[in-house]
């Protein structure tokens, strides 16, 4: 997902680091298959007399969740978390989140894996080269049953860590810990996220909510509940476009690619839908790959 920057001022507020545009999205529109696992205390103040000028929109790089043993169903996790926390971030005004592909791609050139991140130095680094001020990663950890998630932020502009937040759970509360996780993190970055209960989020108002448990359910293996999470979330909220790239993945998740199809047509007709069109053309080449006639037919 590539879109240059909406050019929305941040608030007022010293901001360390000064990165550039470089290639990222606004997920005020999403990413494309979490992330999956964020920004920043230190990033909203208040305005003050001589305060600096508004500063341009805000750069953050979210990382999937690293996970140290090789466990598919925990590395899963972790790349859903990557991109509900992203989801949540964005809902800052002035919020930029780097297009997953983009960090994929400089942690490639580097040689490094998710791990790498957890060391602030490193992600700092890998901060500046996407052009990003601050970097989103963490860890998931399992131990008795019982899995910890950890995320911190870090400043690209000195090195060091803003905030940190850690969340105690198992493997069959997923929704749970994505909302608790996310306002959490969102807290630190300055992000408006309500906090809610999954009991309560049925009623919830907050269209990006919906759009988090979406994508959780995505990831949890239950299309059904991922298309009617993510419709919704585009009912209250038309701005949440990157939605119907969720609906349209849960539908090829369900082997219906002509209803997959539909949707993707829907985004590319959408021209406040253009910053999504690079993830459009992926899923529509897997809609047409889903339904080919097997090789020598």
């Amino acid at each position: 997902m590539r879109s240059e920057p909406t050019g929305t001022p941040a608030r007022p507020g010293p901001a360390p680091g000064g990165g550039g545009p470089g290639m990222m999205f606004r997920i005020a529109g999403g990413r494309g298959g979490v992330a999956a696992g964020l920004a920043f205390a230190l990033l909203v103040g208040g305005a003050t007399a001589g305060a600096e000028p508004p500063r341009p929109a805000r750069v953050a790089a979210v990382a999937p969740l690293h996970v140290a043993a090789s466990d598919p169903g925990l590395r899963r996790l972790g790349e859903s978390l990557g991109e509900v926390l992203a989801v949540a971030l964005a809902d800052r005004k002035g919020m930029t989140v780097v297009d997953r592909g983009k960090l994929a791609d400089v942690l490639a050139e580097q040689k490094l894996g998710l791990s790498a991140l957890v060391d602030p130095g490193t992600a700092a680094g890998v901060g500046r080269l996407l052009g990003a001020d601050v970097v989103v990663a963490g860890t998931i950890a399992e131990a008795g049953g019982k899995l910890r998630y950890a995320v911190h932020v870090v400043a690209v502009d000195g090195r060091r860590v803003l905030g940190a937040a850690e969340v105690d759970g198992t493997r069959d509360d997923p929704g749970r810990v994505a909302l608790v996780l996310a306002a959490r993190v969102a807290a630190i970055a300055g992000a408006d996220l309500p906090p809610t209960r999954p009991e309560d989020l049925d009623d919830s108002p907050v269209g990006r909510l919906h759009l988090m448990r979406g994508i959780s359910s995505y990831y949890a293996d239950d299309p059904d509940r991922a298309i009617a999470s993510c419709l919704r979330a585009v009912q209250l909220d038309p701005r949440l476009q990157e939605a119907r790239l969720w609906i349209a993945r849960a539908y090829l998740a369900r082997g219906e690619a002509a209803h997959a199809r539909a949707e993707l047509r829907r985004l590319a007709a959408n021209p406040a839908a253009k910053h999504l069109s690079g993830q459009v053309e992926a899923l529509s080449n897997q809609c047409e790959r889903a339904t080919a006639p097997p090789a020598g037919r």
